[in-house]
């Protein structure tokens, strides 16, 4: 029988400074898992990391945090973990995870750009049908089964110095078959699970609910494709039509991001998952960056 759990890390100015994003991030996930046990990586498990200060503890977090999953198999006899970010919304059950058992380590894609790799990735082309993608990993969601594929993606996030998110790319790269990304290629994929959903350039592509091209690009459209996202019955669905399941907002733009949604989305959100749009998107400004 299978014992599953998801982890959701929620800690320091974070916490208190975000309270649209920790919350709904929570009860959107518990609503649509009501049978996954949540756990919330707080305040006294940062302790454990090293740094002597907030901000190096939050840098070395990304790494670290692989030899805390994979002690809930080892000593807490979980057989499947999932993980998710802070600042996320899940928009329907995440069956691509749940039901596939076999794959060591599931992963989603992240924006085109590759704005953290310096290796030479494998591209997905297929010339007659005009698709030409690079299967860039972002770390924020993904699902374990296979816990030693930990070890690998630690030993190299700490050899290279890289945060968990390259080293899980260079694991794709160059250790194949180890790591499944769940909408890749995402011209054929039904699902989306992260900001490939967005259809931007770079984490903060989006700004005054308007597109630019990443993060000191100009501005490349008056809206954002968000803005035409549409629900159907139970299930959000974006401007291609890929059901969306889970909504990464990624940014670091001090703006309110619940502007960026129509009125039927968010509708959707308050309905479906449980959200709470009514609360502060942010206390103050930049709290991630203050030093202890």
């Amino acid at each position: 029988m299978q014992k599953i759990c998801c982890v959701v890390p929620i800690f320091g100015r974070y916490a208190e400074n975000r309270p649209f994003y920790c919350h709904n991030s929570v009860a959107s996930f518990k609503k649509w898992h009501p049978d996954i046990e949540l756990k919330i990586l707080d305040d006294e498990y940062m302790k454990t990391i090293p740094g002597t200060t907030f901000k190096e503890r939050f840098l070395n977090f990304g790494r670290d945090k692989f030899m805390y999953l994979k002690k809930l198999f080892t000593e807490e006899g979980y057989t499947k973990v999932i993980v998710i970010g802070a600042d996320t919304i899940t928009c329907s059950r995440f069956d691509e995870f749940i039901e596939d058992n076999q794959s060591a380590l599931i992963v989603t894609l992240d924006h085109k750009m590759l704005w953290d790799i310096d290796f030479e990735m494998k591209p997905f082309v297929l010339p007659r049908q005009g698709v030409f993608e690079w299967p860039h990993i972002n770390g924020e969601i993904m699902c374990i089964n296979d816990p030693s594929c930990l070890d690998l993606v630690y030993r190299i996030a700490k050899q290279k110095e890289w945060m968990d998110q390259v080293a899980m790319n260079y694991v794709y790269t160059f250790h194949p078959g180890i790591i499944r990304i769940v909408d890749f290629p995402y011209e054929f994929s039904m699902v989306v699970y992260n900001n490939r959903a967005k259809d931007g350039i770079g984490a903060d592509c989006i700004r005054n609910g308007q597109l630019y091209f990443g993060v000191d690009g100009p501005k490349v459209s008056e809206f954002t494709p968000i803005k035409v996202w549409k629900p159907i019955g139970n299930k959000l669905y974006n401007h291609v039509g890929k059901h969306v399941k889970l909504f990464h907002f990624c940014t670091h733009i001090e703006e309110n991001a619940k502007d960026w949604f129509n009125e039927e989305t968010v509708r959707f959100f308050i309905e479906h998952c449980d959200c709470s749009w009514e609360l502060p998107f942010h206390t103050d400004h930049y709290a991630l960056d203050k030093t202890e």
